[in-house]
């Protein structure tokens, strides 16, 4: 799993410590911060490839797995993302 420090640090080493660490840092924590303000209503094109958002789930009725009783989960919105070519092709 690649945490918020190794993404700063391969940030800081693609660009030449050319940007701070601390900076780095801020602009990812901000980023982040954006995009779930965004995603609430609507798809972001994060970077080529690669797209975020969310979409409505509908209501339905599931079964406990422990007792076998039905649940009814209600409609909500669920986060989605949608990866491109460039993507696709790294996990392949």
């Amino acid at each position: 799993m690649v945490t918020q420090k190794d993404l700063v640090n391969g940030i800081s080493e693609e660009l030449g410590g050319q940007i701070s660490k601390k900076d780095i840092k801020l602009v990812l924590d901000t980023t982040g911060k954006l995009l779930a303000a965004t995603m609430k209503d609507d798809f972001v094109n994060v970077c080529q490839g690669l797209s975020m958002g969310s979409v409505e789930r509908s209501a339905r009725v599931c079964r406990n797995p422990q007792n076998g009783e039905p649940i009814e989960v209600p409609a909500h919105r669920v986060p989605k993302a949608k990866f491109g070519k460039m993507f696709k092709e790294a996990v392949y």
